[in-house]
């Protein structure tokens, strides 16, 4: 373990609070790090190191250096302001238990930090590259990261507008550097909130996807687990997911896309798109600050660059109560046909007009999409053709 400035920094600050004493600590070459000159060399300190003893400093201002050591090893010594008879050996104790403690939580941090970025890189390879072919070299890796990846999943996206820009813009002094370590804690604090508030299980994995932007697979118990018959868990939790957004960062701007549940990994990757197309769709058309599930955002997944293969099963998705049902759609096509003449398609079926009115709103019941309105009919002939390609 080596000392950094981070590190030297809080030792430094902690010890004034509690002495009230001024204190340098160097690197374990005796190399100041923080409280005097960065990067001068200082010979008692390095003599202290040497010999693992404490040491008096006879200049001006007399200074007392004691070696600094973690599980055994120097890594560092630690001058405090005064003579060697001034200095207490409980004071060099204590500087040196509060060094061993900051230096555990650095490197518990530096392990959160690891497998929060890990789990990242991990998690965006498997949805967004092709590197990673064998599955099961994928499932073994997954286990290694406490990702359950053979569990039923379902993507969700969470966007956090200015969390990046107005974090770093509040370390005014802080160098560029600094700021992402400092960024970077932030995220990791945010993350483990995110996973508690989840069950903190390997079926919830959140992780930070870069620019503002989290991705949470979110799993679902059941052994009869369909695309049609999750899509409103998934809803739900995309729901608790923003609350808890919004709660653990205090943003209010917050914008969440849901895929929908598909078996496997290719399934995997299909609800991450489902959840991507849903938050940039729902955006472009009725604004950020929302909740969007995939089919929440109808026939419009035809302005969406995908395939038409793609576009027609989740226009399948959309319509599939209409599809399944001979007689509705048969009066769907026949009411667009005679340009939403509710009489001429009436007289074309050789029903009442009444039946037809009855017709029309079981439709929009099952479809969400009142086929009687321009931006309905629209959207259910856009997506009739679009199926027909299925």
């Amino acid at each position: 373990m080596n000392l950094n400035r981070d590190v030297a920094k809080q030792i430094t600050e902690k010890t004034k609070q509690i002495l009230g004493k001024k204190i340098i600590i160097t690197d374990e070459k005796g190399s100041v790090i923080f409280g005097a000159r960065p990067g001068d060399f200082n010979l008692y300190a390095y003599q202290s190191i040497l010999r693992k003893s404490v040491i008096e400093e006879k200049n001006d201002e007399r200074t007392t250096w004691s070696p600094l050591t973690y599980e055994g090893q120097v890594i560092g010594a630690v001058g405090i302001e005064g003579a060697f008879k001034e200095i207490k050996k409980d004071t060099i104790d204590l500087i040196q238990g509060l060094s061993e403690v900051l230096i555990y939580q650095e490197i518990l941090l530096c392990r959160i930090y690891s497998i929060d970025r890990a789990r990242s890189g991990f998690i965006r390879e498997v949805l967004l590259e092709d590197t990673l072919t064998d599955e099961n070299q994928i499932y073994d890796q997954a286990d290694i990261l406490r990702i359950n990846l053979k569990a039923n999943q379902a993507v969700i996206l969470g966007y956090v507008k200015g969390l990046e820009e107005n974090f770093l813009s509040s370390l005014q002094k802080l160098s560029q550097e600094e700021k992402m370590a400092k960024f970077e804690e932030h995220i990791s604090k945010i993350l483990a909130d995110i996973r508690k508030a989840f069950e903190d299980n390997d079926q919830n994995v959140p992780v930070y996807f870069g620019n503002n932007l989290f991705l949470l697979l979110k799993g679902i118990r059941g052994s009869k687990i369909t695309t049609e018959n999750s899509t409103r868990f998934f809803k739900s939790k995309g729901e608790y997911f923003m609350d808890k957004l919004k709660e653990i960062t205090g943003i209010e701007d917050i914008t969440v896309g849901v895929g929908q549940f598909y078996p496997g990994l290719e399934g995997l990757k299909n609800s991450f798109n489902d959840a991507k197309l849903a938050l940039e769709i729902g955006c472009k058309i009725w604004g950020p600050g929302k909740l969007y599930h995939i089919l929440d955002v109808g026939i419009f997944i035809s302005l969406a660059p995908i395939s038409h293969q793609r576009k027609s099963d989740l226009t399948y998705q959309l319509l599939k109560p209409l599809l399944d049902d001979v007689e509705l759609k048969k009066t769907v096509d026949v009411f667009l046909t005679n340009g939403m003449n509710l009489t001429e398609a009436a007289e074309e079926l050789h029903v009442h007009r009444n039946t037809l009115i009855y017709r029309l709103d079981k439709v929009k019941k099952v479809i969400k999409l009142d086929p009687r309105t321009f931006n309905g009919a629209m959207q259910i002939k856009l997506g009739l053709m679009l199926s027909s390609l299925k």
